[in-house]
């Protein structure tokens, strides 16, 4: 049996596995439908943050929870002397004697500084002020009128101000940067241990806003504090407390208590959310910086699975509360120098974990490849009440981490139009090793594909020029079902009918590896769009965020819209050589027949559903031979194009076919094609040996491409 042979007969064998046990997928979450902002205005962010979360669960425990934790941190016969001893505290009425009561109808601006001083007075007597030069390793600091920055996956100018934060001193917190030309910034949301919301008994603010509130705070913790594992807060007012913990399970609240009466509670909690030690605060011990004039400068890690390594840097973040929190972790192994990438996740406890699967692909080209792994790191229903985790509304999540070969930067730091069609080609090739493994991916995206190459000078091996990692969402096609979790991936690289099954819940269809094909061809457009050839990116094309902020429908019509689409804007195509615009519209023309019957199954009730499946299945092999032989034919026109080395010499050489990066242009507005440089083909000119759906018209097809 030829090689060909026997993987048409994998290709075809898992499909069939596909056919018999997916009839639907991974349930979408609400998430699906957030419309984006880049610069979101406050009640925008909030309902971003609440469409993350999903609800926030309601203790019900008449405050047993908050009153049993940090016991063991605190006696009550010292709480009871410190009590005693501090001018602020009144043990007979029972009372902190500088907070107004209720009665007089204080105002908010009124309780701050008195709330400052009565946790500065607690951090100070149960927590060391060992610092250097004496400073307090927590200290609380009224920051309503301060504002602090936000990080986010792009660039953004957003800032919030909680009414007191904690600032911390410790191995993993850093000063924030502050921006050029403002005020130098002591606090910030990568160096507080925790902070306090500040309310009126009689505020205007509903509940749902006061949950909300807080969670924008503590989300920006998670960022930037990336060894978070949890976060504890409290929201006071003039005579109660409220206490909140937000894991990548999502978030829970207690009943509100009287932290004048209950004192002890009170303390206990203030000592326990800002303690110094990190695992308390909720921190992975395992990941530890050394700071130096308040930044951080190194990284150590110490675990059985990866033994005692050095890590260089963060190189993926997560930017949700809830969630995976899937972050990857450049490293060292200090006694031979060998560079590897260490991934951390949280699974739902009913997902396949990601090891698993990473161990049936060792040895495929064009998928990253594990070198170790720890399980069971961990689980959120550690970290909580028992009375909230058996809440509906809970998913336990366990936390695992895999040690992996290091590669190269993600796909969009690629160096040249020839480096960019080889890895895309690589990695949808190992796409399809993957799939004859009965694996499908299910989260392309730009961040799941990285270059081969791990620096300037050196070469991946053949068939690794672009690799597949993060096969977290990844699922064995002969599963018994879907997963409770939800299957969000990144809206813009969705295919269009996942995004029409986030619209049509009650639809089963699932996704398959025409879903994935379709993904790539929008990493494709991604980077086509938003760089040039040389790999300069530009601003986001209107075109894509509309991909990005729609609401499912309207995402996926926008979507069938691009496809049907002939030209590119000549904005955009000037940019890059002919072959590379003409593979985006041969790509193009491949999915449309497969995108429209798939739509079509999703949007009527056909009798014969599931013989229409299996009809687009049953092409497996050559749907994945068309869309590799588009790219080969495409680096084929590169090189002759460019006269460029062969395909072994691209890392050596590149510079021999890279276009030196220029400015960037002012935005164009989309234009036709150039009247002197018409960079597409006809339709006619399109290869015919192009397989196309069963059963979709051609000739409908070819009406709608004209129209």
């Amino acid at each position: 049996m030829s090689a060909a042979t026997a993987q048409r007969a994998l290709l075809r064998l898992a499909s069939s596995a596909f056919k018999k046990t997916q009839d639907s997928s991974t349930p979408h979450g609400p998430k699906s439908k957030v419309l984006l902002n880049p610069e979101p205005k406050r009640d925008e962010h909030k309902e971003i943050v609440d469409l993350e979360l999903g609800k926030i669960i309601a203790l019900t425990d008449k405050g047993t929870w908050a009153r049993s934790l940090y016991t063991n941190l605190v006696d009550v016969s010292e709480i009871n002397a410190f009590l005693e001893s501090i001018d602020e505290y009144d043990t007979v009425l029972k009372r902190w004697l500088n907070l107004p009561e209720t009665a007089s109808r204080p105002k908010e601006e009124t309780l701050y500084q008195p709330i400052v001083t009565i946790i500065n007075s607690i951090l100070k007597r149960f927590v060391l002020s060992d610092g250097e030069g004496g400073e307090l390793l927590r200290e609380a600091i009224d920051t309503h009128k301060t504002n602090l920055p936000h990080q986010a996956q792009d660039p953004t100018n957003l800032q919030s101000r909680p009414d007191v934060s904690i600032k911390a001193r410790g191995s993993s917190f850093q000063e924030p940067r502050s921006k050029p030309g403002h005020p130098r910034l002591t606090v910030g949301f990568s160096n507080m241990s925790s902070l306090v919301e500040v309310k009126v008994e009689k505020s205007e603010t509903s509940l749902k806003d006061q949950h909300l509130q807080v969670a924008v705070y503590v989300r920006q913790i998670f960022i930037q504090q990336p060894n978070r594992q949890f976060v504890r807060v409290l929201l006071l007012t003039e005579q109660n407390a409220r206490l909140y913990h937000f894991d990548r399970s999502g978030g829970v609240y207690s009943p509100d208590f009287d932290f004048h009466k209950e004192a002890h509670t009170f303390i206990r909690l203030v000592v326990g959310l800002n303690s110094l030690d990190e695992a308390t605060l909720g921190l992975d011990v395992s990941i530890k910086w050394t700071v130096k004039h308040g930044r951080k400068k190194a990284v150590n890690a110490s675990e059985p699975a990866v033994r005692s390594i050095g890590l260089l840097q963060q190189v993926t973040q997560y930017f949700e509360i809830r969630g995976p929190a899937s972050q990857c972790w450049s490293v060292v192994d200090p006694g031979t120098g060998t560079q590897y990438l260490v991934k951390d996740c949280w699974r739902v406890d009913d997902r396949v974990p990601e090891y698993e699967h990473l161990e049936a692909a060792q040895g495929l080209p064009g998928v990253v490849q594990m070198v170790s792994f720890e399980a069971n790191r961990g689980e959120t229903k550690g970290f909580r009440s028992p009375f909230d985790i058996t809440h509906f509304d809970f998913y336990n999540r366990v936390a695992d981490r895999v040690v992996m070969n290091s590669y190269g930067e993600t796909i969009t730091k690629f160096r040249c139009p020839m480096e960019l069609l080889y890895a895309l080609r690589d990695a949808i090739a190992g796409h399809m090793e993957l799939y004859m493994k009965q694996l499908l991916h299910r989260d392309i995206s730009t961040e799941n594909i990285v270059l081969g190459r791990k620096d300037p000078d050196s070469e991946p091996e053949q068939g690794c020029w672009g690799m597949l990692i993060d096969l977290h969402m990844a699922i064995d096609v002969g599963r018994p079902g879907p997963s409770k979790d939800w299957k969000i991936g990144a809206r813009l690289y969705q295919s269009i009918a996942v995004l029409l099954t986030c619209h049509y819940p009650r639809i089963k269809l699932a996704q398959d590896h025409l879903d994935d094909l379709e993904s790539f061809f929008y990493v494709y457009t991604y980077i086509i769009y938003g760089y040039d050839e040389s790999g300069f990116p530009y601003p986001v094309h209107s075109t894509l965020l509309e991909w990005m902020r729609e609401a499912p429908l309207s995402a996926a019509n926008n979507k069938v819209a691009f496809l049907i689409r002939r030209n590119v804007p000549q904005s955009i195509s000037s940019r890059w050589p002919k072959p590379c615009i003409d593979l985006l519209a041969a790509y193009r023309k491949f999915l449309l027949p497969f995108v429209l019957q798939k739509r079509e199954l999703i949007e009527t009730e056909l009798e014969n559903k599931d013989e229409e499946i299996e009809i687009i299945m049953d092409g497996i092999d050559e749907q994945y031979d068309a869309v590799l032989d588009l790219f080969t034919q495409a680096i084929e026109a590169l090189k002759a194009l460019e006269n460029t080395p062969p395909a072994e010499d691209v890392g050596r050489k590149a510079n021999r076919f890279r276009t030196p990066p220029r400015e960037p242009e002012p935005p164009v507005p989309d234009a036709g094609p150039s009247e002197t440089r018409n960079l597409k083909r006809t339709l006619d000119e399109y290869p015919e040996e192009v397989p196309e759906a069963k059963r979709v018209d051609r000739e409908e097809v070819e009406d709608v491409q004209e129209s």
